[in-house]
């Protein structure tokens, strides 16, 4: 603030000094309060700094708490889906029947997302595989079977079927029923955003199962996707543990990819964004094995 000496001799008669002073100057003692052009701009200046620091920190706030919901409700849906998973496996039973698939596991109809490892050159396969399995309670057979709804850019929703024996419907029909097309009459939601869904067998020794000289167990190699095998499982052949691995798209990818109508544009987008794929895996011991299948 600039200072300014007065005269207070004109101060003392202020009305003689009003008229001998000229036209347009100021009173000294109002002059005294104004500020200069130098201290406004400064002041200016420092306003502005701590109005953009106040907008950072209100930023990172805001992104962090958003990371943080996502990652709460991703994880809720993963850990509700491998809880399901978990006890329904746990429930396999064998049917003693030569006709009749306990247990299979084969890679779906599904276009596979190639995602580039961060500050890697390895890329990750995204696997989609179905599998079905029978579950019996009291003298009631269910056929129960997983799958992903089948899409061009890589990420679908995880359905399940669920289907119960009756007259019309024996045991020897249910996977039967859950290949045909009009199984999604008897499909329900569970997952949305799914980009990975991995099943695999493993034999009573926990070694994953290649091969198998059991008439009763088919272990086929994928044809398409290196290392991924088929495994069927009929009258007493159960796989010993099922391991479950999936992977679920956060929510706000999800939607920002399905906002984006070119099917290329969205699957190089979803290539892209292999850190906000979170994944959840699960072995799963089968208690009603039964040892002298294999």
């Amino acid at each position: 603030m600039t200072m300014r000496t007065c005269n207070f001799n004109r101060l003392i008669d202020s009305r003689n000094w009003r008229a001998s002073r000229p036209r347009g100057q100021r009173p000294c003692w109002l002059s005294s309060l104004a500020f200069s052009l130098i201290e406004i701009m400064v002041v200016v200046s420092l306003m502005t700094v701590i109005v953009l620091g106040l907008m950072a920190m209100f930023g990172q706030t805001q992104r962090a708490f958003r990371s943080s919901m996502t990652q709460v409700d991703v994880l809720a849906s993963g850990r509700a889906t491998m809880d399901l998973l978990t006890r329904e496996l746990e429930r396999i039973t064998p049917s003693y029947l030569a006709n009749v698939t306990n247990f299979y596991v084969r890679r779906s109809p599904f276009n596979l997302l190639l995602q580039p490892l961060p500050a890697s050159k390895e890329t990750r396969t995204n696997v989609v595989d179905e599998f079905y399995f029978l579950s019996r309670e009291n003298q009631q057979w269910s056929g129960i079977g997983y799958l992903v709804s089948p899409t061009g850019d890589g990420v679908g929703t995880l359905y399940r079927f669920y289907m119960t024996n009756s007259p019309a419907t024996s045991i020897t029909n249910l996977s039967y029923s859950f290949q045909q097309p009009t199984s999604f009459t008897n499909l329900n939601r569970i997952a949305e955003g799914v980009v990975h869904f991995r099943v695999r067998a493993y034999n009573t020794n926990g070694f994953l199962m290649y091969g198998s000289t059991n008439v009763n167990i088919t272990v086929l190699a994928d044809p398409v996707v290196p290392g991924e095998i088929q495994s069927y499982f009929r009258s007493n052949a159960l796989p010993a543990y099922v391991e479950v691995e999936l992977g679920i798209l956060e929510q706000r990818t999800l939607e920002r990819a399905r906002s984006i109508p070119d099917l290329t544009a969205r699957h190089s987008f979803l290539t892209n964004h292999v850190g906000q794929v979170h994944l959840f895996r699960q072995r799963v011991a089968v208690r009603n094995v039964d040892p002298t299948a294999y």
